[in-house]
């Protein structure tokens, strides 16, 4: 239970720095990427629907994740609105996303019909060797998409070297 979330039953965030730091060690040769997504728009569901509808949506971004992601990599809460992968190889571009569409269809399945989250990945050793950076790195790579996705929704336009 200690490395468990129980609202969602996924692993946790101390489960996940454990593991993070396990892959990353310096003997670590195996190549991985990290995803961190964080949900958009949970404070404006707990305030306007109350925290159980904010925590319906925690519940289904994790199933969600875990569906997407099975086979891929371990899925964890986190904290918050805060999800991450270690996935078990690098994934390209290409397969990030492809797991990002199941994600969003599930979540539309689920009464979710906009894809609630922003995302960001970062690569081991490509990146980072270093655990901690690879969270940081994966964590502003979706600081960026969260920005990116709300300029999108409200129609300003895009910053000069964001696109």
């Amino acid at each position: 239970m200690a490395l468990t979330d129980s609202l969602t039953d996924l692993r946790n965030r101390r489960a996940f720095e454990q593991d993070l730091e396990s892959r990353a060690a310096p003997l670590g040769n195996t190549p991985f990427t990290v995803m961190s997504l964080d949900v958009d728009g949970l404070k404006r569901i707990n305030d306007t629907h109350g925290h159980s509808a904010g925590d319906d949506l925690l519940g289904a971004v994790a199933a969600a994740l875990t569906a997407a992601f099975d086979g891929h990599g371990q899925a964890y809460r986190i904290g918050g609105d805060e999800f991450a992968v270690i996935c078990d190889d690098v994934m390209t571009a290409a397969d990030r996303i492809r797991c990002l569409e199941v994600m969003a269809h599930h979540l539309q399945q689920s009464g979710y019909p906009d894809r609630p989250f922003s995302t960001g990945a970062a690569d081991y050793p490509a990146d980072s060797g270093s655990a901690g950076d690879l969270l940081r790195i994966s964590d502003q790579r979706m600081y960026r998409d969260k920005v990116l996705r709300r300029q999108q929704r409200s129609g300003q336009p895009l910053e000069s070297g964001q696109a």
